[in-house]
């Protein structure tokens, strides 16, 4: 812990100072941040699963809400105080969680609210900041939806806030958007047993992919080795049917980038309809880069049906919502790779 002396009437007092760590899921507007993010977001998690909290897994749903804000932390405070701050103190930083998602340390306790309350302790989990406009695009959506007579589930946490969304670089999507088109591409042809153009198979966007896409482009081009005979054995069909979701991700990016046009009854919660859930040729776009409120807005539908996957939308659809979401996922949060985003939005 770090000391100052003072001098005071010939005698020197130790005065001990309190480390008060702030996380915050709202990008700095300013230098002053912790440099080490990576590793401070690395020893919470940690420390968070010492502590018996499930800080990974399948999906978003599979991880504490906690560990989720944690791992999605765009910078790092560090303030000092008397070594007699107490958790109710933390109201002095009402300025900084009102901008975002904020967690608070007090030395090495426990990581708190603003409120002080101690988010590691049992049932806490709902007392975990959210962004206020996210809850109320949540609820929005969830409402328009049952009003119209499709049931989801209203447990599915929000996405992202505005605050907290920020849109990769053209250039990266439209790259992203090429790859997935390829993975989707590929799948499809496995499924029909057709064989794929070798072309294809060392295409650009290897280091893009997941290592399970790779995995897949691999054993694909194993199997037109010279000599050896194309055949889709059962567990590549089923590998290829999990990839077929690619040709949804990249259908999202390309309404990103503006390539392509979709209905409102794909992408508004007002107006949606099961059977726009469909992989169609759609009409081109405009042109035009999607604003972080569209693409937040996109998102927040197709997480929600996407992890609902409620009975009246069929496989095709649930398969579309589950590329959009992880597509529009990956889009909004430039830290997050492929394929691991989805289990952190």
């Amino acid at each position: 812990m770090p000391e100052f002396g003072q001098r005071n009437d010939a005698r020197w007092f130790k005065i001990e100072l309190m480390q008060v760590t702030a996380i915050t899921t709202i990008a700095p507007s300013n230098e002053r941040f912790s440099e080490n993010l990576p590793g401070t977001v690395a020893a919470l998690i940690n420390s968070l699963a010492d502590a018996g909290l499930p800080v990974t897994g399948a999906d978003v749903t599979s991880a504490h809400a906690l560990a989720r804000l944690v791992t999605r932390a765009a910078a790092v405070y560090q303030f000092y105080r008397d070594e007699a701050y107490k958790p109710v103190h933390l109201v002095e930083f009402s300025d900084l969680a009102d901008q975002g998602p904020t967690v608070f340390q007090i030395g090495n306790g426990p990581l708190r609210n603003i409120d002080g309350e101690n988010l590691q302790a049992p049932r806490m989990e709902i007392k975990v900041p959210v962004a206020i406009d996210a809850v109320r695009r949540r609820q929005s959506s969830i409402s328009e939806l049952e009003a119209r007579g499709y049931d989801v589930d209203a447990s599915v946490p929000p996405v992202l806030g505005i605050a907290e969304a920020q849109l990769r670089p053209a250039d990266e999507l439209r790259a992203m958007m090429r790859t997935q088109s390829l993975v989707g591409h590929i799948a499809g042809l496995v499924l029909a047993g057709e064989t794929p153009e070798t072309d294809d198979l060392v295409s650009i966007g290897r280091e893009l992919m997941s290592p399970r896409e790779r995995d897949f482009l691999r054993e694909v081009g194993s199997m037109m080795a010279p000599g050896a005979r194309f055949s889709v054995s059962s567990s590549l069909y089923d590998e290829a049917l999990v990839h077929l979701t690619a040709t949804a991700a990249a259908e999202a990016l390309a309404w990103v980038i503006g390539r392509i046009s979709v209905p409102g009854t794909r992408l508004n919660a007002v107006e949606l309809e099961p059977v726009a859930w469909r992989i169609t040729t759609l009409r081109s776009g405009d042109g035009q880069v999607k604003s972080v409120d569209e693409c937040v807005s996109a998102l927040d539908v197709a997480h929600l049906l996407h992890h609902s996957q409620p009975g009246w939308l069929d496989e095709e659809g649930q398969r579309i919502a589950r590329g959009w979401n992880r597509a529009l996922g990956w889009a909004l949060w430039p830290a997050g790779q492929w394929g691991q985003t989805e289990r952190v939005i």
